[in-house]
Formats: C-alpha cells, sequence, structure tokens
C-alpha cells in the first residue's frame, strides 16, 4: 500500500511517517523544500516536490498512491495566509485526489472547530470537512485537541526567554495528546482501510476504546465505495482466533451493515414518496382554487360582453345607422378580444401547471403518423378557422408507438403558438425524416418581421414553454429557428414502432 503523507516535516505528519515506515508501507512524501525535508529520506521515504497552493505541482505526488494523510497546515512563521494554505491549499489537494482516484482521504481537523467560526483556522477546519464530505472521495477525519509537543514552542520558550504569552480569560480542561500517540491512530485505520483485521494488535496502536486485558479483534465494515466504519470484539477466555474467522464474522457484520442501510434508504425513499404525492395533492387543490378564482370574473365578463352586444343589435337600426352604437359595437369586439386572450392564457398557465411528468406510464398507441396528422390539423382549422398547408414527407413511415393525447396537445400548441404570434397568416407544416426522428416543422411566412408587444411576447413565451413541456412527456424535442425573419418551430418525435 502506498500512501502520500502531506506536511510531512511538520510536528504531527514526522510522527505518521516514522510510524508508517515502521509499519512497512510505502510512504511518500510531498515537501516544497527536499533540502529541509532530508531527514524523512534518511528514514526511508520518497520526497516529491510540490505545494498544495500550486495545483500544477501535485499530480506527479499522486501517481499509484493509494491513500493521503493530510496533516499539514499554516505555519506561523510561513510566507502564506492561513486561507491560502488550509484552505485554498487543501481545496487544491482534494481535487487532485478525487481526480486520481485515491481510495481513502485522511484529514487531521480539530476538535470542536464548528463551535468557534470566529476564530479564522477553526472556521477554515469546519470549511474543509464539508468541502471533503462533499467531493465524493471515501474519507476520515480525525479531530484531535492539542499538541504536547504545541506547548514547547508556544509557552515554555517564550516564558524561558521573558517574552509574553497568550492566555485564554477563563478557564477550561483541555486534553492534549501527544503527536506520536496520534501518529499510532493513521496506523490502526490504514489497515483498515486496506480491509484487513486486527486480532490481538499492540495495546499501544489502539484507541482507547478497544484497550483491555483480553484478545481483541478488530474488523472493517465494508459498504458500497469501501471501509465505512470498523467494530471490535473483546474474547475472554476463549481460543485465539484466526484470520480466517475475522475475515467471516467482518463479511457477516458488513453484510449486515449494507442491508440495514438498504432497509433506510427505501424507508427514507417511501417517506419522501409519501410527501411528494402529499405536496402534489396540495398542488392541485390550489390550482383548482386557483382555476375557479381566475375564470369565475372572466366568464362573467363574457355575459356581460354578450349582453351589451344583445343591446347593441336591439336599438341598432340599420336604416338610420347611429355613430355611437357603432362605436359601442367597435369598443365589445376590442373587449371580447381581450377577453379571448385573457382566457386563452389563464388555459395555458393552468395547463402548464398540470402538465404530466410521468411519461413512461403513458400508454402508447400505433398510430400511421402521416394519416392521423393530417385529420388533426383539418380538425384544428375547421375549430379555429386558421389556413394551414401541410407538405408531406414521400418517404415510407411505418407505424409509430407515441401517446396520442399528449401528440394532440402538442401540436395544437405549437399551431396556437405561430397564429399568436401571426394571427392574419396561413401556416406552413411540413413533415420530414431526420435519422430517427419524425420532425414537424412549422412557420408562418411573412414579409416583414412584426414586434410584439412586451405582453404578447410574454404569452408566446408561456405557451412555448408549455410546448416544450408536453415535448418532453413525448420523448421529443423542440427546436425554434429564426429564418429571414421568419419563426420555425420543429417536433422530433423519435420513431419508435411495436
Amino acid at each position: 500500500m502506498s500512501v502520500l503523507i502531506v506536511g510531512a516535516t511538520g510536528t504531527l505528519g514526522r510522527q505518521i511517517t516514522r510510524r508508517a515506515l515502521d509499519e512497512g508501507y510505502k510512504v511518500r512524501c510531498l515537501v516544497r523544500s527536499p533540502r529541509r525535508a532530508a531527514f524523512l529520506k534518511e528514514w526511508g521515504a520518497e520526497l516529491v516536490t510540490g505545494n498544495i497552493c500550486y495545483p500544477e505541482t501535485l499530480a506527479a505526488a499522486f501517481e499509484g498512491v493509494t491513500a493521503v494523510i493530510d496533516a499539514a497546515t499554516a505555519r506561523a512563521t510561513d510566507s502564506l495566509s492561513i486561507r491560502q494554505v488550509d484552505w485554498t491549499g487543501k481545496v487544491n489537494l482534494i481535487q487532485a485526489a478525487k481526480a486520481a482516484g485515491v481510495d481513502r482521504y485522511i484529514f487531521f481537523s480539530i476538535l470542536d472547530a464548528e463551535k468557534f467560526p470566529n476564530v479564522p483556522l477553526m472556521e477554515i477546519k469546519t470549511c474543509t470537512e464539508k468541502f471533503l464530505a462533499e467531493s465524493g472521495l471515501n474519507y476520515t477525519i480525525l479531530r484531535p485537541c492539542g499538541f504536547l509537543q504545541g506547548l514547547i514552542g508556544q509557552y515554555a520558550i517564550p516564558i524561558l526567554e521573558g517574552q509574553g504569552v497568550w492566555v485564554m480569560g477563563n478557564t477550561a480542561p483541555t486534553a492534549y495528546m501527544d503527536t506520536i500517540d496520534i501518529a499510532k491512530f493513521s496506523e490502526f485505520y490504514l489497515r483498515l482501510f486496506q480491509r484487513q483485521c486486527w486480532i490481538c494488535p499492540d495495546s499501544v496502536i489502539l484507541p482507547p476504546l478497544y484497550r483491555a486485558e483480553f484478545q481483541v479483534i478488530v474488523c472493517p465494515i465494508q459498504g458500497e465505495t469501501g471501509t465505512i466504519g470498523e467494530f471490535g470484539l473483546v474474547l475472554p477466555d476463549y481460543p485465539r482466533w484466526s484470520g480466517f474467522q475475522a475475515d467471516a464474522i467482518a463479511q457477516l457484520v458488513s453484510q449486515a451493515i449494507r442491508a440495514y442501510q438498504s432497509a433506510q434508504q427505501i424507508q427514507s425513499f417511501r417517506t419522501e414518496v409519501a410527501e411528494l404525492q402529499h405536496l402534489k395533492t396540495l398542488q392541485n387543490d390550489f390550482i383548482e382554487a386557483l382555476s375557479h378564482e381566475l375564470r369565475t370574473p372572466l366568464t362573467n365578463m363574457r355575459m356581460a360582453i354578450e349582453l351589451m352586444q344583445r343591446i347593441a343589435t336591439a336599438i341598432d337600426d340599420p336604416e338610420a345607422p347611429n355613430p355611437q352604437v357603432q362605436r359601442l359595437e367597435q369598443y365589445l369586439k376590442i373587449l371580447q378580444q381581450e377577453w379571448h386572450e385573457e382566457f386563452s392564457l389563464v388555459n395555458d398557465l393552468l395547463a402548464f401547471q398540470n402538465a404530466s411528468s410521468g411519461s413512461d406510464a403513458m400508454p402508447l398507441n400505433e398510430v400511421r403518423i402521416q394519416d392521423w396528422l393530417a385529420v388533426a390539423i383539418g380538425r384544428f382549422s375547421t375549430q379555429t378557422v386558421i389556413s394551414i398547408q401541410l407538405e408531406r414527407t414521400s418517404e415510407s413511415i411505418s407505424k409509430l408507438l407515441v401517446h396520442l393525447p399528449t401528440l394532440d396537445k402538442t401540436i395544437v400548441q405549437l399551431l396556437t403558438h405561430l397564429n399568436h404570434a401571426n394571427p392574419d397568416l396561413p401556416i406552413q407544416l411540413r413533415t420530414f425524416v431526420d435519422a430517427q426522428n419524425f420532425c414537424i416543422s412549422a412557420c408562418c411566412v411573412a414579409d416583414t418581421e412584426e414586434v410584439l408587444s412586451r405582453r404578447r411576447q410574454n404569452v408566446s413565451n408561456l405557451r412555448l414553454a408549455l410546448l416544450r413541456r408536453y415535448a418532453i412527456d413525448l420523448n421529443a424535442k423542440v427546436t425554434v429557428e429564426q429564418r429571414s425573419g421568419t419563426t420555425v418551430l420543429t417536433l422530433s418525435l423519435p420513431i419508435r414502432t411495436a
């Protein structure tokens, strides 16, 4: 197993390096100054020159590396700031590890870092933990407290030299740790990450939880992405276990944990589905109430217009035209047109909200697409008095599998969208085959490009969004092109046959 140690010249890093070499690991150290790190090479470590603040220098260090132990941090004597080293540098390092595909990333943070966001280093450590957790790497975060070795430089030497030291205004118990002991924890977990069990290991490398006077077995718990934890067995008055027995119980526990995780995921999924169904019900209730609130005043408006039209017709005398009555009829015509646009807009808004997203569950119909399209266009033209010209492809098209109600809504929406932009022009439709798609292209050829008002442009955008939403349910695609001032809409249907 090849281990890359970052920060190997530091107080903690050198202890980890020494311990990993003693246990037979192949150790590589990323160092900024090979001269200053010469003692690591004398111990047997391979040195690679690089700087975590410069990502282009990191690739060589990760070649053939299985795990990374990150014990680097900024020093008071460094020219670079804490943010440059402990945030920017760590982001570079984690991204390089991700790109290299290392099996495990071990990061040394600080105990209770999240409780002190006002301390820059602790805030950065907390942010780095979150970034590592979201990186997709298999990772372990160790959170030691203060180092005993640090007391020498922080307090002992300044006091001996008569210099001032920083102390807190209040007192709190602090459990300082020896970096030699922390390095043992790294060795302990590295073996577990290799999917190997500890059988009666030396008590000095065991975390305090596992220390006992009896036989101790510590085995890794394997998840889908690697080692996700460990479990220990303390076995008094029991024959010494073999490696086969330890591996067997490790596999059994790992399978049980994975089964439990799967059950938890299924339960979580069911809960999410139930919540989504509840939200869907609330949405439907809201849309139903909204539909009533929007359509009721429009219906009243239509009834008032029709009533006023009847009154205008009753008082109009063809033999003696009344200018005021004629002006009233013009106003009513404008109101009727405004009502029709508002009513269409409300219907489009509600249709967009009600658009289905479950196209896979829709029953598919086998249809002769060219014949069906001609009938659908003729029906639409008759109902709307919109002139439509259809140019059919000469290529032979077999029957297609498609959800007819959704296709019908899509064609209606496509034609309505074009007519809204150019109400006085005929619509030209053309069908053709492109690769594995049956395409329906539609446009209105205009001599001059009309500039739509903001309101009409908003309505046009809404209808185009609804058209694309329907196309999704058909597994189709809608493209919009501008050709010499003419808007061309093309619906590409995948050719699916029985």
